[in-house]
């Protein structure tokens, strides 16, 4: 069974990496109004955040958050790229939430398991260790799930690298 579980969670991880790494362009000129970040020997090889304001030919007009235009001419700019907007990863962070909560209670409540002696307090203690063990790793996984959602819920900005 651990066997079958350690090959389920290679190919989920092997999937989601797989998911991660697709590649995604866009060709020149990217379209005026858009969100960009653009890495230039201008900006001191410093990557600026900005609005693309116009694009004639080969010359970008670039606004960044804190300096004036720019114009920046093709061969200037390293990289360029736009946004697509913005994601949030809450299904991700509950899977992670979900494994490690369950993971981690069910360790917790194998380490903290003591038999019951006292028969009216062994109301709680149905199933012995395995069965205190399966419901500290309920309770972790529904506080797992809980904490990922609440991490995976910040959002963040998805770019596209152009091509020139």
């Amino acid at each position: 069974m651990k066997c079958v579980a350690l090959v389920f969670v290679g190919l989920v991880g092997t999937a989601v990496t797989g998911f991660a790494q697709t590649p995604q362009s866009t060709s020149w000129p990217p379209v005026a109004g858009t969100r960009a970040r653009i890495l230039s020997p201008v900006f001191g090889g410093e990557r600026k955040v900005g609005t693309i304001e116009s694009v004639t030919g080969d010359t970008l007009q670039f606004r960044a958050e804190g300096i004036s235009t720019v114009s920046l001419k093709q061969s200037q700019i390293t990289m360029i790229e736009v946004s697509t907007g913005t994601h949030t990863a809450k299904a991700k962070w509950a899977a992670v939430g979900f494994l490690v909560g369950a993971a981690a209670g069910a360790g917790i409540a194998s380490a903290t398991y003591k038999p019951c002696k006292d028969s009216f307090a062994c109301i709680g203690d149905i199933g012995g260790r395995s069965g205190s063990v399966a419901l500290g790793a309920i309770a972790g996984a529904l506080s797992g799930v809980a904490a990922g959602v609440l991490w995976g819920g910040r959002r963040h900005e998805t770019w596209m690298q152009v091509s020139h």
